[in-house]
């Protein structure tokens, strides 16, 4: 039924995660389209054309085919078994910015490599790659090597994304790519929704696994919590 899989952070049922779903248009949870809400002077459905098929969601585990041998049990198995062995990570100051020619919310603070987040991910990246099949010609010439530095072009044949490890920043996509005047109208006017929706702590509470169908849209599969919460999270990053 799936042709590629993914391990996402997505929030949990509420008002920020339906905000996220009509924001791109694309709710992956209950595999339907949502209308785009009406902003004067936007192209929202422009603006998030490229996003959309992903859903709202942050990148743990970037979009894979499976290894010959393994199927979607399998996965499932081993995604359940990870989140049982890390603990949630709280994120603080979570803002829309305008950053690489996107738009996506990111915390304030630092959320790479050497961070509570980043450490989370970069475990969820490492501990799953053993069900990734190598990469196609097509993954790469998605990826457009030409564009990306020598360091993303060893992430990419290693691991099979640019953007892990020291290159990577947690964030969850907003748009494709825009420019600066188009991104700080849209940020102006995102400010008051977010302020009603956005929790102020964002807690990376579970791992969800989603499947790319054959009309390129990411659908939710199963979203597993993470375990070790002993009623705290790691300190906000």
């Amino acid at each position: 039924m799936f042709r590629r899989f993914a391990v996402f952070y997505t929030p949990g049922p509420g008002r920020f995660a339906d905000f996220g779903a009509a924001w791109l248009g694309w709710d992956s949870r209950h595999a339907k389209e949502v209308p785009h809400p009406d902003i004067a002077g936007l192209d929202v459905a422009g603006l998030t054309e490229t996003p959309r098929k992903y859903g709202f969601h942050a990148t743990l585990k970037a979009p894979f085919r499976l290894a010959q041998g393994h199927g979607e049990p399998a996965l499932l198995d081993a995604v359940d078994g990870l989140a049982k062995e890390l603990q949630p990570v709280g994120l603080s100051d979570v803002r829309a910015e305008f950053r690489h020619g996107f738009v996506a919310l990111r915390p304030a603070a630092a959320s790479g490599r050497d961070t509570a987040v980043g450490q989370l991910a970069e475990r969820v990246m490492r501990e799953l790659d053993w069900l990734r099949a190598p990469l196609s010609d097509e993954d790469r010439a998605r990826r457009r090597v030409d564009r990306l530095t020598a360091r993303q072009r060893g992430n990419l044949e290693r691991w099979g994304y640019p953007f892990v490890a020291e290159e990577f920043n947690f964030h969850l996509t907003l748009t494709g790519r825009t420019d600066s005047d188009t991104a700080a109208r849209l940020i102006a006017a995102l400010q008051p929704v977010l302020v009603e929706c956005q929790p102020a702590l964002l807690s990376v509470d579970s791992l969800t696994v989603l499947g790319e169908s054959c009309d390129g849209r990411f659908h939710e599969m199963e979203r597993f919590p993470i375990s070790i919460m002993a009623g705290t999270l790691d300190p906000p990053v």
